[in-house]
C-alpha cells in the first residue's frame, strides 16, 4: 500500500527520466527509496507541481528518522526470514551481512568527498545529516554478521582457535573498534568526550583497513573486497587532495 501510494502521488525518476523499479524484491526498492530520498527527487514541496496536502506528508514521512531506520533494517529483515525459511544458506547471510556492513560504512566515509565533490548540490547534506544513522546500521550489519557466525560454530574453542587467523581477527578487531564508534554517535557523547570525540571516532579509517583486509582474506572470491577498497581509496585521495588544495588557496 505504502508503495502503491508513492508511485501513485510521485514520479520517482533518475536522472535520465528513467522510472526506478521498485517492486524487484525487498533489499532493491529499499535501496532505490534511500538513495532517491538521498538524490534530493523528495525536497520542498515548492520546487514541483503537485499538491501540498499530497507531498507535505510524504515529504515529512520520507525524511523522518524512523523511515531511514525502517529501509536500513528492510535488507536485514529479508535475509533472517529467507535465512529462516531456507532459501539463503549460511554462507550467503554471511556474505550478505558483511557486504551491507561495509557498503553501509563506505558511504558513512564517502560523504565528506561527496561534499567537497559537489558543493552545490543538496544531496551531500542530507546524507551528513543521517551520518551518525547510517554509522549505527554499518555496525549493526557487521554485528549481525558476527552473530550469523558464531550461530554457525556455536563452539568456543573453535572459535577462539579460527579468531588466531589473520584474516579473522581483523574482523574481530574491526568489530570492536565499530562497536565503541557506534556506542559513542549520539550527542550525550559528543558533550561528554568534547575533543576526545572527534580523536576517537577518526579510528573509523582504522576500522575501514580491517574491514577490507577481513573481506580480502577470509572471502573465498577477493576481488570484490579489493574493488571496493580501491572506491573508498579513491574518495579519500580525492578529499586529502581538495582539502590541501582549498588550504593553499586561503593561505
Amino acid at each position: 500500500m505504502v508503495m502503491r501510494i508513492i508511485r501513485n502521488s510521485v514520479a520517482i525518476r533518475a536522472p535520465h527520466g528513467q522510472l526506478l523499479n521498485l517492486s524487484a524484491g525487498h533489499t532493491q526498492w529499499a535501496q532505490a527509496l534511500l538513495w532517491c530520498a538521498g538524490c534530493g527527487y523528495w525536497r520542498q514541496p515548492d520546487a514541483y507541481d503537485y499538491s501540498n496536502n499530497v507531498v507535505n506528508p510524504l515529504v515529512r514521512i520520507l525524511n523522518s528518522t524512523l523511515f531511514l531506520w525502517l529501509i536500513l533494517a528492510l535488507p536485514a529483515l529479508w535475509m533472517l526470514n529467507a535465512w529462516r525459511a531456507g532459501d539463503l544458506f549460511y554462507g550467503e547471510v554471511l556474505h550478505l551481512t558483511g557486504e551491507y556492513s561495509a557498503r553501509l560504512m563506505m558511504l558513512t566515509m564517502a560523504i565528506t568527498p561527496f561534499r567537497l565533490m559537489f558543493p552545490n548540490a543538496g544531496w551531500p547534506n542530507w546524507l551528513l545529516h543521517r551520518r551518525r544513522y547510517l554509522g549505527v546500521a554499518s555496525f549493526l550489519y557487521g554485528l549481525m554478521h558476527t552473530l550469523v557466525y558464531i550461530d554457525r560454530k556455536r563452539d568456543l574453542s573453535l572459535i577462539l582457535e579460527e579468531g588466531a587467523d589473520f584474516a579473522m581477527w581483523t574482523g574481530w578487531v574491526a568489530l570492536f573498534v565499530f562497536a565503541a564508534l557506534a556506542v559513542t554517535s549520539n550527542d550525550a557523547s559528543v558533550r561528554l568526550l568534547r575533543r576526545t570525540w572527534k580523536k576517537l571516532h577518526r579510528y573509523i579509517y582504522l576500522a575501514a583497513l580491517l574491514v577490507f583486509a577481513h573481506w580480502v582474506f577470509a572471502a573465498f572470491d577477493f576481488i570484490p573486497g579489493l574493488v571496493h577498497f580501491a572506491i573508498l581509496m579513491s574518495l579519500e585521495t580525492y578529499r586529502l587532495w581538495k582539502r590541501g588544495k582549498l588550504g593553499s588557496h586561503a593561505t
